[in-house]
């Protein structure tokens, strides 16, 4: 954990690393308090989930897996059914794509390669 220093205002600073920008250079969080503890505990919060979040990228595949399971007993078989028939049919080209590498142009992509594929 880095150290906190005593700002000018009173109050504590704890800046950590938080990654890389696209140009290589060094991105740091800051999270100021009134006390050293509280400054150090909201940074060790923010290590805390951003690890957990790394840990557990989704894929559009498991993403999609997972809502159709949270809705199968709210919604009808049939609507079930047919989520997964188009999953099987439609998605398989984002399946191993992470929900976070997720973009328009990617779905803009897909769609152009389906209709081209249907014709």
């Amino acid at each position: 954990m880095a150290k906190a220093k005593k700002l000018p205002s009173g109050n504590w600073r704890v800046q950590v690393y938080a990654g890389k920008d696209e140009s290589g250079k060094k991105i740091m969080k800051s999270f100021t308090a009134p006390t050293r503890r509280q400054s150090k505990a909201n940074a060790a919060i923010y290590l805390t989930a951003k690890k957990e979040s790394e840990q557990t990228e989704l894929t559009v595949g498991q993403a999609i897996d997972s809502y159709i399971h949270a809705k199968e007993n709210v919604l009808s078989p049939v609507t079930i059914r047919c989520y997964r028939k188009y999953r099987e049919k439609w998605l398989q080209g984002l399946m191993e794509i992470p929900v976070s590498e997720l973009n328009n142009i990617l779905v803009q992509h897909m769609k152009i390669h389906m209709k081209a594929k249907k014709i």
